[in-house]
């Protein structure tokens, strides 16, 4: 045998002896083109680093498509996707019709509401402040978002709008009053439209879990995430991860100076509490 023969021939016995996890890699879409920080791209990253010594290589693949969240649900339930993987805010129906990883994505941030105003507010105004007054003024939240039936629930005037572009234009020309974001997303869109105003006197808080769901028929990669959200949790790097994109942003929200409105969340009766664990505490400020 020559040699170039005798090395095709041992190229050929190595890779068929070779497991076949090791030679392929693990398909996983996620959404493309979302506005914000690649905070949840990274936390989804992390987690399947930490789990390649169980389950493989892996590849995360875009959609490289800035779709609205009612067509990701859809994409979700065609199965478009090969392991398509996005985040959710949760309802009864959500944890009844797909595989959810029940880790708070954003450890609770976005249950903490503060709102973008088209009214430049005094904080010695304040005082004056109450929820009859807030419920008073017209609001605007995105269509299909849980915090607009949320908001809807309370009594709040929303008005409904496709996209984040259209709802700060919106308050740039004062035909809303107000447009209640997360905490953890102040300090990006501040920086992105700067000549719009933060409301300083209060903020509304409700339970908004935001967790990664799959189909159901992903049941080996929804269990992959969950196991390396854990992992990173216990080792302390989605922590680190986390306090990179959001620290800043929560000082930036100045909670301690704020009126908070407690407002009821209907669309979550069937989900125990065994994720508050996970959740932020205003305490770990005092750290930095």
């Amino acid at each position: 045998m020559g040699l170039g023969n005798a090395m095709h021939y041992y190229v050929l016995l190595i890779i068929f002896f070779t497991p076949l996890t090791v030679l392929s890699k693990t398909i996983i879409t996620y959404p493309g083109g979302l506005s914000g920080p690649p905070y949840v791209k990274k936390l989804l990253e992390l987690s399947l680093e930490k789990t390649k010594s169980d389950f493989g290589d892996f590849e995360l693949i875009s959609t490289y498509k800035n779709e609205t969240h009612p067509r990701l649900i859809r994409h979700l339930d065609d199965g478009t996707y090969k392991n398509f993987v996005i985040k959710v805010s949760v309802t009864d129906d959500v944890l009844q019709n797909y595989n959810i990883i029940k880790f708070p994505i954003d450890r609770g941030m976005s249950g903490f509401r503060v709102a973008f105003s088209s009214v430049k507010m005094d904080q010695k105004n304040c005082d004056n402040i109450n929820l009859d007054n807030i419920l008073d003024e017209p609001i605007v939240q995105g269509s299909g978002w849980l915090d607009t039936d949320i908001l809807k629930y309370n009594h709040f005037k929303v008005h409904p709008v496709a996209t984040n572009q259209q709802m700060f234009n919106m308050i740039a020309r004062k035909r809303v009053r107000y447009f209640f974001r997360g905490i953890n997303e102040l300090l990006y869109e501040s920086s992105k439209f700067p000549n719009l105003f933060i409301e300083p006197c209060f903020a509304l808080k409700y339970p908004l879990p935001r967790f990664f769901v799959t189909n159901k028929r992903d049941i080996d990669i929804a269990k992959r995430i969950e196991t390396g959200l854990e992992r990173a949790y216990k080792d302390g790097s989605l922590i680190k991860l986390w306090r990179t994109y959001y620290i800043k942003s929560i000082q930036l929200a100045n909670m301690k100076e704020r009126q908070i409105f407690e407002l009821k969340n209907p669309f979550i009766k069937t989900l125990d509490d065994d994720y508050l664990k996970y959740d932020f505490k205003f305490s770990e400020l005092d750290d930095h």
